[in-house]
């Protein structure tokens, strides 16, 4: 949902769809995770429609470790289509953490992103809030 002006860099300034699809199988020790997604960017600003792509596509493989009852290890590599038109190189990252779980229906995780080739941010400090209803 648009939400700011798209000239400041605040988004596409248009409704922009996206699908993601998750494939999770959950063991004994933890879980392991596939990812792939696809967004549709339907930029309102001539300019950025231009110099970005509008069809943006990521996939990544991720695992938990459980280390004990409320701690979880966290390792996920991906890719994504790199936004800029003038880019041939994609975005690869590697992101490890800890996840812990604070109640049953509340998370606290905390992680650090490394980029893979230099199309990615160099190093990134993650940290988040999930909550179940």
């Amino acid at each position: 949902m648009p939400s700011r002006d798209e000239k400041q860099g605040f988004g596409s300034g248009a409704i922009s769809p996206g699908v993601m699809l998750i494939a999770t199988k959950e063991g004994d020790f933890g879980a392991l995770h596939c990812n792939v997604g696809y967004t549709r960017y339907n930029y309102s600003d001539d300019d950025a429609d231009t110099v970005t792509r509008d069809d943006i596509w990521h996939a990544s493989a991720a695992t938990e470790i459980n280390m004990s009852d409320n701690i979880r290890a966290v390792a996920n590599i991906g890719i994504e289509t790199n936004e800029e038109h003038s880019e041939d190189t994609h975005p690869v990252f590697l992101i490890g953490g800890m996840i812990r779980g604070v109640s049953d229906n509340l998370d606290l995780d905390l992680g650090l992103k490394c980029g893979l080739n230099d199309a990615e941010t160099d190093t990134a400090l993650l940290a988040g809030v999930s909550a179940r209803f």
